[in-house]
């Protein structure tokens, strides 16, 4: 069931970043769908929490969370950047940084990944 949840976990990530897709300029869909997918990740997270025994290490799942987290947080950042860059009538600098977030991200979740998982994928 936890693998369920990590397929649901990469699912929402994945919807997530959409918001790189979307115009600088228009805030109230970028903020809900940011907002509304990290809320799914959190429900999704404890789901899978609740299916573990306590346990005083990270799991594979927790890891992933963490490097999931570790976007959503990059993603409001980015976001709040942008708007006050619109907000200052700077739109073409808003689209800029929003061009190289959307590239830069995969860049992030690789790097958080490769540094947090590669043990737990070891073959037994």
């Amino acid at each position: 069931m936890v693998a369920n949840c990590q397929v649901l976990i990469i699912i929402i990530t994945t919807i997530a970043m959409l918001a790189f897709w979307m115009s600088p300029t228009n805030f109230p869909p970028r903020i809900g769908l940011a907002a509304s997918t990290l809320l799914a990740a959190v429900a999704a997270h404890l789901t899978a929490a609740n299916q573990l025994p306590p346990i005083g290490y990270l799991t594979l799942i927790d890891k992933l969370m963490i490097v999931v987290y570790a976007l959503f947080l990059n993603n409001l950042i980015s976001m709040v950047m942008q708007m006050r860059l619109v907000d200052h009538k700077q739109e073409e600098k808003a689209v800029k940084v929003n061009a190289k977030m959307r590239k830069l991200m995969p860049v992030i979740i690789g790097v958080l990944l490769a540094v947090l998982i590669p043990f737990d994928l070891r073959l037994v």
